[in-house]
């Protein structure tokens, strides 16, 4: 399954093979890139920055559609349409240090 993750600052610290195949973008480049400025496609911005947000508050949101842009060899398919579970990565003093989110592509 997909599977993405997120600093504190929104940058993307975590990509797996999975979410880098069906996206096109490599894990490699992935790292570091703003997932809602440089991933998310506009219409998903407000609905991905809001699940950011609740979840670096320690709110976890369930079924949340995100669209992600595609790059490279995925580049003919428009987008990505994953539904996510976002989940706050907490370090181990329990503080929440970003955001996972675990999907499922419904493209």
């Amino acid at each position: 399954e997909p599977i993405l993750a997120v600093d504190y600052n929104g940058l993307v610290n975590g990509w797996n093979a999975k979410v880098a195949e069906l996206t096109g973008l490599p894990v490699g480049e992935a790292m570091g890139m703003s997932l809602v400025q440089d991933l998310v496609f506009e219409q998903s911005v407000e609905r991905v920055e809001k699940m950011l947000h609740n979840a670096l508050r320690g709110e976890e949101e369930k079924n949340v559609e995100m669209m992600l842009k595609t790059f490279g060899p995925q580049k003919e398919k428009e987008a990505v349409i994953l539904v996510v579970n976002a989940c706050s990565s907490r370090d181990f003093t329990d503080n929440i240090v970003g955001v996972c989110f675990v999907g499922q592509d419904v493209t």
